[in-house]
């Protein structure tokens, strides 16, 4: 039983003791803290102790309400009090009440004080295994690992059968990078108590520090399982998913057709997450119409993330219906900023405004609603009230970059400010440091100081990180600032294929300026635009029944266990080996001069078109290429990225860049065949 647990306990005696003595104020005091009333159990245990200033009891409790409230000074005065006036009479224990110092003295990352109260609880009670694990996990996170082990021991000798304490002891091991042997201790216990979730939550960290990212996957969902669906696994599964995609979806699918109808709807709101990670929005959506049909009151969340899906294939009229669905249930912040996000990519500027200011009415400190009302301002050209959106912004956050790129944008275009600009550019270099999945501006910053080749290099180090339809419109941006047509228009191609749609946006971006003229701009602009005017009927006929096809491959077995796949690239025949241990598809330096030469690749293939060859004419080992056709069979991809190895006689690798463009894929051994479901 763990500190704030007995704590609670003592609730429970104190109230029934004093209920004896008919003080029912003070239960009530009780009730208000059970309820989750914390303020008002506050004010409630206030009352009692002003007529009993030395009640120990009151103290505690109160100590307790004020912890949940996060006023920790408060907490610890009245512990302090707690301990100061403790007596034979009060029911709370002087070791957990040094404990609970120790734990408020942790909250606050006095860590000194922590285990000094700690150490004067063990000292009173040696046997408290409450104490022992709070201090074990204290250690663990100061990364003391020989004094955790030391307690954890403690904790064993006590009660040998303590499979936590064990647990503690494996998760040591990972912390000091004894990857194998904490596996092969979690193998033990998960044979003792298959059922128990911290077993799997700290073998999945194992395994992916090991890199093996199915075997880490399998623990998540195992602790999904025996435990439930929260944000910390499922922030988990999802970072292992950039590394396993189809793998994880085919384990949650899975998941989705076994569950009870409870637990259905957790398992498909989570594959609707993983379907929006991959920029599977109409599949996402099917997901969500599925929780809505099976739970038993009207779901907020899904209304908010199947109109944010809806935004983002261009059904704008659509997702402004589901989210005004869910205001009809309940004003809620997330509902009004996706549906200003729809009226503003439908071009109803005013609508925006008004309902990026509703957001701003019920978050104040929403600073991501003034940047995006300051931007929608930007489009009807209030420059001034743009400005000070943009500003205000700064001032609630001050770490968000794009804010800075885009006043200073402003400054530079429309206030002839220069600089101010350059100031605000120089704050996104010093903001700005790491590679992000999405909303990545250093690039622009660069760009705008004219340091041109860092910023491509960067733009380029995003997309081999993370090749998404927002970090391709990025690309083309800057190409399309750097006034390279030929670029700009190959990587906004890529971007609408992968699912852009923000056909408005385009209309008013200022960096498509240099490009917005030219003939293959308008034609692609338009395809895509027409493209999109028949998503709405093919989502209206496949919401909650989104058809999946089958490709059979047809392969040939070879003597090291793998398979080769016959296809033709950019119509050349060629032939794969199946790896899903790729990270991408890999192409020989040798097989890349040939389609060179041979015109099957062409220079605007190459993601850095001005230094892909030496000067002998050799491709460069590491090279990025784009694919623009790979046939198997009747199965056609398009734009699939590939690396070039320097090795000559390198096998050609169909990896994860286009297996995970497939929701599952089979390997059926009787027949020599694989099964692509897309």
């Amino acid at each position: 039983m763990n500190i704030l647990n007995k704590l609670s306990m003592i609730f429970v005696a104190i109230g029934f003791s004093l209920s004896l003595y008919a003080q029912y104020d003070y239960r009530e005091c009780i009730d208000s803290y059970g309820n989750g009333d914390y303020a008002e159990a506050i004010v409630c245990f206030s009352k009692y102790i002003d007529k009993n200033p030395k009640d120990v009891d009151a103290f505690t409790l109160r100590a307790l309400c004020y912890e949940q409230v996060e006023d920790y000074v408060r907490a610890l005065s009245d512990i302090n009090e707690a301990i100061k006036n403790h007596n034979k009479t009060a029911i709370s224990e002087i070791d957990v009440l040094y404990a609970r110092r120790g734990i408020l003295y942790a909250n606050i990352e006095n860590y000194d004080e922590a285990l000094k109260n700690y150490a004067t609880a063990l000292k009173i009670n040696p046997k408290n295994t409450d104490i022992l694990f709070n201090r074990a996990n204290l250690y663990y996170g100061l990364e003391n690992y020989s004094a955790s082990d030391a307690d954890w021991k403690q904790v064993l000798n006590i009660d040998k059968d303590n499979i936590n304490a064990s647990i503690g002891i494996a998760r040591n091991m990972i912390g000091r990078g004894q990857i194998e042997n904490a596996i092969k201790e979690l193998d033990r216990l998960e044979k003792i108590d298959f059922r128990n979730p911290l077993i799997y939550e700290y073998r999945s960290k194992a395994y992916a520090q090991n890199k093996d990212y199915r075997k880490a996957i399998d623990d998540v969902i195992e602790w999904m399982y025996y435990d439930e669906i929260d944000s910390y696994n499922e922030l988990a599964l999802l970072y292992y998913a950039e590394y396993e995609p189809v793998y994880v979806l085919a384990k949650v699918s899975k998941q989705v057709v076994t569950a009870n109808e409870e637990d259905k709807i957790y398992w498909l709101f989570l594959r609707a997450s993983l379907y929006e990670e991959r920029e599977m929005y109409k599949e996402a959506i099917a997901d969500y119409n599925m929780v809505e049909n099976l739970s038993s009151s009207p779901q907020i969340s899904c209304y908010i993330r199947s109109g944010r899906c809806y935004n983002e294939i261009g059904e704008y009229d659509k997702a402004i219906d589901q989210l005004n669905k869910g205001l009809e249930l309940q004003e809620h912040k997330n509902l009004y900023r996706h549906k200003a996000n729809a009226e503003r990519l439908k071009g109803d500027y005013e609508a925006s405004i008004a309902d990026y200011t509703k957001v701003i009415e019920l978050d104040p400190m929403s600073n991501f609603a003034y940047y995006m009302r300051g931007w929608v301002k930007e489009f009807k050209n209030d420059f001034q009230d743009a400005l000070n959106d943009y500003t205000i912004a700064i001032e609630i956050d001050n770490d968000y970059a794009y804010t800075y790129v885009a006043r200073g944008r402003l400054y530079q275009r429309e206030l002839n400010q220069q600089e101010l600009a350059e100031k605000d550019f120089q704050t996104v270099l010093r903001l700005e440091k790491n590679i992000q999945k999405s909303g990545n501006c250093r690039q622009y910053a660069l760009f705008h100081l004219g340091k041109i080749n860092e910023a491509i290099g960067l733009q380029d180090s995003i997309l081999s990180k993370y090749p998404t339809s927002g970090n391709h419109y990025d690309a083309a941006c800057l190409y399309s600032l750097m006034n390279r047509p030929s670029e700009a228009i190959a990587y906004l191609r890529t971007s609408f294929e992968k699912g852009f749609r923000d056909f408005i946006h385009i209309e008013h971006d200022r960096d498509m300026d240099n490009i917005r003229n030219i003939p293959e701009f308008i034609e692609l602009v338009k395809e895509w635009k027409d493209k999109t005017e028949k998503i709405s009927a093919e989502t209206t006929r496949g919401a909650g029944q989104i058809e999946i096809k089958r490709y059979v491959v047809k392969t040939k077995p070879l003597k090291s266990g793998v398979y080769e796949i016959p296809c033709t690239v950019n119509d050349l025949p060629l032939k794969f080996i199946f790896d899903t241990g790729a990270a991408s598809i890999t192409i020989s330096s040798l097989d890349a001069a040939f389609m060179l030469k041979n015109k099957y690749l062409n220079e605007y293939d190459f993601r850095d078109r001005r230094n892909y060859r030496t000067a002998s004419g050799d491709i460069v080992e590491g090279s990025v290429i784009r694919l623009r056709k790979i046939k198997i069979g009747d199965l056609e991809l398009d734009n699939i990225e590939a690396s070039v190895v320097h090795k000559q006689n390198a096998p050609l690798l169909f990896g994860q860049s286009a297996l995970g463009k497939f929701v599952k894929i089979i390997i059926d051994n009787a027949n020599n065949e694989i099964i692509f479901e897309k």
